[in-house]
């Protein structure tokens, strides 16, 4: 049997959460788009909706229009409003996803942000106080909440905090300076957590770590699915990502792939959407790979091109819980990722259920990629402790510890 194939509806699903609670509920997020915090919030608003019976709002700060695509997942019980809809203020915000950012931009940091801040911070005063609990889900909205008394504040941050202090120093130490305002900060592993305890020791009680919840039923139901692409049933290894060169570092795992050639490997596949896209194709095409190395862009659903790949990678330089390779072990997948702070190791149990690879080492990625898919017994090892870990991340655990921060 080919241990990399999993049957899907043989997995058993952890029992049902306790006794309903109440109350009103308020998400914000600055946008609302295609990435892992989206899917990770929708993720608890239907374990909200379906385990809870709390009355649950939506707000998003920016209308993203047809960018939101994932918008169709939201469920239907909860209400969604957005802090700022006109056109010509969120046109360049729009423009930046799809076509990078251009000088442009100046002029709507000068101009229109003001504007947006100012209708956002005014209309989130007013909706606040008909609310029990406000929980900023990306962590962007410390400033806005400022002065507002009676609902409880939780905030989730979804990154490396010691990662983004070595890339932007300033940045986090505003970021630090906002923290303050919420009562409870949600960090996504445990690694995150010490990095917090160490650099803002005077807020360690305000920090818990809560993973992030994936819906094992939803995933295989979804994995299931027929797809109309012909690409699916060629052998191929998988990434799903951003293309957000900055973070995500897909040339690494491009040029990883490249040193296999002549090795008879499955063709790589990338999913995702980005501004990196352009200059990913054309690296792709320099090194000549455009056959076997493959954009699939932005997939609504990306469940069954995942449970068909040979192998999932990841090759980010930082994260903060990688939601994909949770999914990878719901899915039953063998997988090979960067040791990147934070989440990687932790997910994988520090490399007994996945490969672990040095940031940026395009050697380390490549014999990664060679050893899970010719060592019949390391990929046996894998797949075994990926099923006893798959567990550890089920939306009734998460949604528990984050019902009890309320």
């Amino acid at each position: 049997m080919d241990t990399n194939q999993t049957n899907l509806s043989s997995m058993q699903l952890p029992s049902e959460p306790g006794s309903p609670m109440r109350g009103k509920v308020l998400f914000l997020l600055s946008r609302f788009l295609d990435g892992g915090i989206d899917t990770v919030l929708v993720e608890y608003l239907n374990a909200l909706v379906s385990q809870t019976s709390y009355e649950v709002t939506l707000c998003i700060n920016v209308c993203m229009e047809d960018l939101e695509v994932y918008k169709a997942r939201i469920p239907k019980g909860v209400k969604v409003v957005y802090l700022v809809e006109n056109r010509l203020l969120t046109w360049y915000k729009r423009r930046k996803i799809t076509h990078g950012k251009s000088l442009l931009g100046i002029g709507d940091e000068l101009l229109l942000n003001p504007i947006r801040r100012s209708s956002a911070r005014y209309q989130l005063h007013e909706m606040s106080s008909g609310y029990d609990v406000i929980i900023d889900f990306d962590c962007t909205h410390g400033s806005f909440l400022k002065g507002i008394h009676g609902p409880r504040m939780i905030s989730f941050y979804h990154f490396s905090l010691d990662a983004v202090r070595q890339h932007d120093a300033r940045h986090l130490r505003r970021q630090i300076a906002k923290m303050s305002v919420y009562d409870k900060v949600v960090l996504l592993s445990d690694a995150m957590l010490k990095e917090a305890q160490v650099l803002m020791p005077e807020l360690k009680d305000h920090f818990h770590r809560i993973y992030n919840p994936v819906d094992l039923q939803r995933i295989i139901q979804r994995a299931q699915e027929p797809v109309n692409d012909d690409r699916i049933n060629k052998p191929f290894m998988l990434t799903v990502a951003r293309l957000e060169e900055n973070q995500k570092d897909l040339t690494t795992l491009i040029n990883a792939y490249s040193l296999l050639r002549g090795s008879n490997v499955p063709k790589l596949y990338i999913v995702g959407e980005g501004h990196s896209r352009v200059q990913l194709q054309n690296h792709i095409d320099t090194l000549g790979l455009r056959a076997d190395v493959v954009l699939l862009g932005f997939q609504e659903n990306p469940y069954p091109w995942m449970a068909k790949a040979k192998l999932l990678l990841l090759s980010s330089k930082f994260e903060g819980l990688p939601t994909v390779l949770i999914e990878g072990l719901m899915l039953g997948k063998l997988m090979a990722a960067t040791d990147c702070p934070t989440g990687p190791s932790e997910i994988l149990d520090h490399g007994q259920a996945g490969v672990l690879v040095p940031v940026g080492s395009t050697s380390a990625m490549r014999d990664a990629m060679l050893e899970i898919l010719n060592n019949n017994k390391l990929q046996t090892s894998l797949l075994k402790n990926v099923e006893e870990r798959r567990w550890m991340f089920s939306p009734q655990s998460s949604v528990s510890q984050l019902c009890a921060l309320f």
